[in-house]
């Protein structure tokens, strides 16, 4: 009696195929995608009349408008300079403090920096902020239609989702960088679903979004 050898054969091949696919095993990505974080400091130059140490209405203005175009958020240092060596009650001091008036009446805090020479008539203001951004050479999918598609392995973009949604959802940038002390959750934010819930108010979606009714 004679048996078609073809099933057999064909098992044979397959069986074949999985042991090399196994021993060959998955290539881990090229690098591991991370947000990228950057440290920025942006400068501002206070000028004050010779001899005073009174802000003047335009310089104010000045220094809300540059506040206002940084957008520092909390825990952002704000720094103004002082003279290295100069008396505490000094024109220099006189002028930091003014300065620090200012801008402690929108609601934000400074620390004095000694520098080691005098501005002159001229005090700068430093706000340090940091930029988080998704990683670079991301969405080029450089791969895709050449012969390392069919490797057993990652694509070049792999990570780049969960960096890029890091970095999206991260509250605070600085958060990247440094922790910061616990304290009381914003409660205000936690109940509001709660409230909206149990008032029956409809969930506004954004442009684009699902057209389905929907609650919160």
């Amino acid at each position: 009696m004679f048996f078609p050898l073809r099933p057999f054969a064909s098992g044979l091949l397959a069986l074949g195929l999985l042991s090399a696919c196994e021993s060959a095993g998955i290539e881990p990505p090229a690098e591991t995608k991370r947000p990228e974080v950057q440290e920025l400091v942006s400068l501002h130059a206070v000028r004050f009349e010779p001899g005073s140490d009174r802000l003047s209405a335009a310089e104010a203005q000045r220094l809300t408008r540059f506040v206002a175009a940084v957008g520092p958020l909390p825990g952002d240092p704000l720094l103004v300079e002082l003279p290295a060596g100069g008396a505490a009650d000094g024109l220099a001091a006189r002028r930091a403090s003014a300065i620090g008036a200012s801008l402690a009446a929108l609601g934000l805090p400074v620390r004095g920096v000694a520098l080691p020479e005098a501005g002159g008539d001229l005090v700068r203001v430093a706000i340090e902020t940091v930029a988080l951004n998704a990683p670079a050479g991301c969405g080029q999918w450089r791969q895709e239609g050449t012969l390392a598609s069919f490797g057993n392995g990652v694509s070049d973009d792999f990570g780049c989702a969960t960096a890029a949604n890091f970095a999206a959802m991260l509250e605070r940038p600085r958060d990247a960088l440094e922790g910061r002390a616990t304290g009381p959750a914003p409660g205000e934010r936690l109940t509001r679903g709660v409230r909206l819930y149990d008032a029956g108010a409809p969930l506004t979606l954004p442009e684009g979004g699902s057209t389905s009714e929907a609650t919160e």
